[in-house]
């Protein structure tokens, strides 16, 4: 008599994704908000508006790499003239920003073939 043979089915991981993303994608939008300085030449950053987009990268099991650029407009106002009788004068103010930085995970990331 010939005993039976089992096999265990594979099983999903009980959290998260089967196969963890390696490369993730995100666009972010959102402002930004100044107040007006009363000393020196008065000067008031405009409050604007920012967006940009993120890319990270899931590369280590415990280390990912994030890199993002933003672009925002800010003008600036100067208040009051240098010399009294004079003009204002405002102008254009535009950041471009890069980032790189670490991520670094708490968690391992799941096996990519779904095994514990």
């Amino acid at each position: 008599m010939a005993g039976a043979q089992t096999t265990a089915a594979p099983t999903a991981a009980a959290e998260g994704d089967e196969r963890p993303d390696k490369v993730e994608l995100g666009v972010f939008g959102g402002g930004s908000f100044f107040q007006q300085v009363d000393k020196g030449l008065g000067t008031k950053h405009v409050s604007g508006g920012a967006a940009g987009f993120r890319v990270t990268e899931n590369i280590w099991k415990y280390v990912g790499l994030e890199q993002a650029f933003t672009y925002s407009v800010n003008n600036v106002k100067f208040l009051r003239p240098v010399t009294p009788g004079d003009t204002s004068f405002n102008y254009g103010s535009r950041i471009y920003q890069f980032s790189l930085n670490p991520v670094v995970y708490w968690t391992p990331a799941a096996p990519s073939s779904g095994r514990s």
